[in-house]
């Protein structure tokens, strides 16, 4: 490093050029923002030996371009800030699972057979009662009773399943006058429908 000092504790025509040896120190660091962006902070040291002329006088007297410090801060535009790191492992994709072989229905199980209701027992027909024998004619005129009319009512049993027929055995007792006096069931298949029977028999001639 050369320079040239003139000072006035020596002669105004002294011109002092000597070659000194100086120590510069630099260093930095940059910051990777992100990609393609970061910033840089580099700073600097410089130290000259004193220069000492021939009157005594320091060379560096004064003199700040031969020695110090400064900071730059400046910002890095690159294309490979983030590349420089270790790039992550790829993330294993899981390999495709094949689809589960649909499970095959179970069999339906065989209906068993419906039982079915054993008919209902028809009970043996009823053999008509012997018709009473007419009472004896009394003396004088009177005539025994001749049935004129003995129509039953309509035998209506309803929406039921089907029944057997309606069979009974009454017994009617008729005045002189031949007008019905009075009705008895000796014996029915239905107990409900004796009442129509009995209403009935009340109009019989």
């Amino acid at each position: 490093m050369q320079y040239q000092e003139e000072s006035d504790f020596a002669d105004a025509s002294e011109n002092v050029d000597e070659t000194h040896m100086g120590f510069l120190f630099y260093g930095g660091a940059e910051f990777a923002l992100v990609r393609y962006l970061a910033v840089a902070v580099e700073g600097q040291y410089r130290v000259v030996s004193d220069a000492i002329g021939e009157g005594g006088v320091s060379a560096l007297y004064g003199d700040t371009s031969l020695g110090g410090a400064s900071l730059v801060l400046r910002v890095v535009v690159a294309s490979d800030i983030l590349e420089r790191r270790p790039a992550s492992p790829p993330k294993r994709t899981p390999a495709p699972t094949a689809p589960a072989r649909p499970t095959p229905p179970a069999p339906a199980p065989t209906p068993s057979p419906t039982p079915t209701a054993p008919p209902r027992p028809v009970p043996p027909p009823v053999a008509p009662a012997p018709s009473p024998a007419p009472p004896p004619a009394p003396a004088g005129d009177v005539m025994p009773a001749v049935p004129i009319n003995e129509a039953p009512p309509a035998w209506l049993p309803g929406h039921v399943a089907p029944q057997p027929p309606y069979e009974a055995e009454v017994e009617v007792w008729i005045d002189a006058a031949g007008a019905v006096g009075q009705v008895k069931i000796l014996r029915s298949t239905n107990r409900q429908y004796d009442y129509q029977v009995r209403l009935a028999a009340m109009n019989w001639r």
